[in-house]
């Protein structure tokens, strides 16, 4: 299953992540766990805050969104280390609200010594920055297929020449932005992103990789190639493989996540100058 098992300390990354909208993958490990840090310690000097100085009738509604908080990513968790993985961070978006609500209302009740407010002013501005780099750099997780697909439907012999795609994840963007193209899709096994039923009711014919090898050593003209950020060892060995028995080879990357060749395949005519 592609969801893999959570370590226990997986709801405190899960925190920054409704926090944030993102993981904190990207960042060095160090700054990563003092971000987390810094949100744990805040949620504690928080409830100190709410049950020591603010109205007792807003103590209850803080309660709750912590036990909506917990309710949620502890039993998550439990089964998935006990049964099937389902922990996944992005299946929790809708808890945000019930965090940011928890944050309010300490910010709005805390009172001085407490460091609350600045602990906060900390996330807050940590936030606008999280904001600010996303937008500047690019999302692995939104490829621009729209581009790519336009870009190659732009070319004059776009319906002719066959475009194999070494991740499945690639087949349905470029499908849907580029119905005409001719695509080739590699059958990756375990690391499919659909269930082999789900091909079957798209009516997708995928090669085998022992299929691929077969029709690409008998080959022969132009060739063009997806390859996303992410693909698994036997495809990236075919992409070598191409590369090193190519005539041709050119690429174009789009936003440092996908690159998409073309090759020109068979035999190669040495071009010698004249005596």
């Amino acid at each position: 299953f592609w969801i893999t098992r959570p370590i226990l300390t997986a709801p405190l990354v899960t925190l920054t992540y409704l926090l944030f909208s993102t993981t904190l993958a990207p960042l060095p490990p160090l700054l990563a766990i003092l971000v987390e840090g810094l949100l744990i310690a805040t949620l504690a000097v928080a409830a100190l805050d709410i049950f020591g100085k603010a109205p007792r009738k807003m103590r209850p509604y803080w309660l709750l969104c912590m036990i909506v908080l917990i309710g949620v990513l502890i039993p998550s968790l439990l089964i998935s280390l006990v049964a099937t993985p389902i922990y996944l961070d992005r299946s929790f978006g809708m808890l945000s609200p019930f965090l940011l609500a928890a944050l309010a209302a300490a910010f709005v009740t805390a009172r001085a010594p407490s460091p609350t407010r600045i602990l906060i002013g900390i996330l807050a501005v940590l936030m606008c920055g999280g904001t600010i780099l996303h937008a500047l750099t690019p999302d692995p997780a939104k490829p621009p297929y729209r581009q790519i697909a336009a870009d190659l439907l732009n070319t004059p012999d776009a319906e002719v020449v066959p475009v194999l795609t070494l991740s499945d994840s690639a087949y349905l963007p470029l499908t849907y932005y580029a119905p005409t193209l001719e695509q080739q899709l590699v059958d990756v096994g375990e690391k499919s992103w659909l269930f082999p039923k789900t091909w079957q009711l798209f009516n997708v014919q995928r090669l085998t990789r022992d299929q691929l090898a077969e029709w690409l050593r008998t080959y022969r003209g132009k060739l063009r190639v997806i390859e996303p950020n992410t693909i698994d060892k036997p495809e990236l060995a075919t992409l070598h493989d191409l590369e090193r028995n190519a005539c041709t080879k050119t690429g174009k990357t789009y936003n440092q996540i996908v690159i998409v060749y073309e090759f020109t395949l068979g035999p190669c005519l040495a071009w010698r100058p004249p005596m």
